[in-house]
């Protein structure tokens, strides 16, 4: 299957004219996996089988968690193209294998601004970084009405729209959250980037 993913640097709200490239800006990969693939998955973390491996769940706010080692290296084939090779002097290694599932309904309550868990392997050899959002269904349809991803960094704010099969990437510590949904069911997957702690401070 031949893919058409792009990469599309993000504006921040109120933003007008030509987006410069940006290594601290966030940005979305587009067309990561088809319409058949995302509903594929869905059913598959829906199922919750032997594998990929259930780890958790919090039914209130539609959370399961899973590892997946298959799912992150699927990611990973495709998106690595478009991720540098090191970051901050880091060498990039992979995605985690821990997959993060969420189904979050109408009505669910809004999550709050909060920043992702920073992990650090306990050898202090590896250590997580930028967040990966892959979109598994959108709201570019009649289905789904809301659920956008805001971003707060400095005085800025930046805006992702679910958009079935993109894979939005940015900055585990910035401040972010899931706006409420109105209509549908919202789904997504999670995961992080793994730098190797190669001697520099860890960012």
């Amino acid at each position: 299957m031949k893919l058409n993913i792009t990469k599309t640097f993000l504006p921040f709200v109120g933003e007008t004219g030509e987006i410069e490239p940006d290594s601290n800006r966030p940005f979305l990969l587009n067309n990561v996996f088809s319409q058949d693939e995302c509903l594929e998955i869905i059913s598959t973390l829906e199922e919750s089988p032997g594998n990929p491996t259930f780890m958790a769940e919090s039914p209130r706010y539609g959370f399961k968690q899973f590892l997946s080692k298959y799912l992150a290296e699927l990611i990973w084939s495709r998106v690595s193209p478009f991720v540098p090779k090191y970051i901050q002097g880091h060498r990039v290694m992979r995605l985690m294998e821990t997959i993060s599932f969420k189904q979050i309904k109408s009505k669910s309550p809004q999550t709050s601004k909060h920043i992702d868990k920073f992990r650090i392997k306990n050898d202090y050899s590896s250590f997580s970084y930028s967040t990966f959002i892959l979109y598994l269904n959108d709201n570019q349809t009649s289905e789904l009405a809301g659920g956008e991803t805001e971003l707060y960094y400095e005085n800025k704010v930046f805006k992702s729209y679910p958009k079935m099969g993109s894979i939005l990437v940015f900055h585990g510590d910035w401040f972010h959250l899931g706006k409420e949904i109105f209509r549908g069911v919202k789904h997504i997957s999670i995961t992080r980037l793994i730098l190797e702690n190669t001697g520099y401070e860890c960012i």
